[in-house]
């Protein structure tokens, strides 16, 4: 997944039946471009701010609390004005809010080898463990549409893996895969789990896959979500560059939330969702606001060749893509599965790279299905 440079380029959103920069009851919006955020593919690290649609999340109340993209619907039309703005806004609170999946978990911290790692929990202990892993420059909240809903058969916990989201940066900075994979030991150790299933989507399936072949007597199955095993050299060189630019202070959380960019820029996921994505990562610092994770994740990042390690992942594995995904080809996901003892192949229809903010009920659906065929 990619950092936050405030170089990217506009994302724009794509839905079948629909051109490239067409959207539904988008008139008046600039160009017909509806702004909205994605997360980031490996490819692409240290250049993205995403866009949020400009009314996706009220602000007041609860957090947890963001309207559906009907909202943006409902004021084109009504063609509202500042009048009665007011009542299109509580006509789409009616129809439309949602509680976000964050809402019903307990935030927790673990301190692992000194560092501190935030996580965000669901379910009961002594269940089956079930633990999700985000991509490069994102965090925990990506899962926040998934996640709980396997609180009910499962001990689920969604990372903030280091230099991410509200866990601390390594100082000196350490981003190799080994960093990542031991944290993931020291987070099954401080959670009393022996054995779990590790679910991850781009760089948190790299790290997952690493996980899986060093520690396969802590990994009960696998979940690699639109995920590589390795980054080809040149383009980890470019993404190490990228990320070498200044940081991006915005003057307000406004600005930053507005600014909040991904790449690759395709997506179907619900604006709202995104919108939360973008309140949930950005946070002051240094007499702005910048965006919740450390750019060193990307300047010293350090990645295992996976394509060494597949073969030496006993456990049963998932692999996830997205039918329109540029990160994950069929004929490389093809490639993967056949390398890996006990692996199959899951594609979910009408997706790109973000498949579980694209389609979180298709998502939760396969990976639902893979868990209830496992041996207890």
């Amino acid at each position: 997944l990619g950092g936050w440079s405030g170089r990217g380029r506009w994302g724009r959103a794509v839905h079948p039946g629909h051109r490239r920069g067409e959207w539904p009851g988008a008139e008046g919006q600039r160009g017909g471009e509806q702004r909205v955020a994605l997360d980031d593919g490996e490819h692409q690290e240290g250049e993205r701010e995403a866009a949020v649609d400009d009314v996706a999340a009220p602000r007041g109340g609860s957090r947890e609390y963001f309207f559906h993209s009907s909202l943006s619907n409902l004021i084109n039309e009504s063609a509202a004005t500042k009048q009665n703005l007011g009542e299109v806004v509580q006509v789409a609170t009616m129809r439309s809010v949602r509680l976000w999946g964050c809402a019903s978990a307990r935030p927790r911290e673990l301190v692992v080898r000194g560092l501190r790692l935030h996580l965000l929990e669901w379910g009961e202990p002594g269940r089956p463990a079930l633990a999700f892993l985000h991509g490069g420059s994102a965090h925990a909240h990506w899962f926040d549409a998934v996640a709980p809903a396997f609180a009910d058969r499962f001990h689920v916990v969604a990372l903030d893996q280091r230099g991410h989201g509200l866990s601390a940066w390594p100082r000196p900075a350490a981003y190799a895969t080994e960093d990542f994979a031991a944290d993931l030991l020291g987070v099954l150790d401080g959670l009393g789990w022996e054995r779990a299933v590790i679910t991850g989507h781009s760089m948190g399936g790299h790290v997952a896959m690493a996980f899986a072949a060093w520690h396969p007597e802590r990994v009960r199955a696998l979940v690699v979500i639109d995920a590589r095993p390795s980054i080809p050299e040149e383009r980890l060189r470019r993404m190490q560059e990228r990320a070498r630019r200044p940081p991006r202070r915005h003057a307000s959380r406004e600005d930053a939330v507005a600014a909040f960019r991904l790449l690759p820029p395709e997506t179907r996921a619900d604006p709202a969702l995104l919108a939360h994505l973008a309140e949930q990562g950005v946070a002051p610092r240094d007499g702005g606001w910048a965006y919740r994770f450390d750019p060193d994740t990307a300047r010293v990042r350090r990645p295992a060749d996976g394509w060494r390690l597949l073969d030496r992942i006993p456990a049963p594995a998932l692999v996830v893509r997205g039918e329109w995904s540029p990160i994950l080809p069929r004929d490389l996901a093809a490639e993967m599965v056949a390398k890996m003892p006990r692996a199959r192949l899951v594609e979910i229809p009408g997706t790109y790279h973000h498949l579980v903010l694209d389609d979180p009920a298709a998502f939760v659906r396969a990976l639902d299905q893979f868990l209830g065929e496992l041996p207890s």
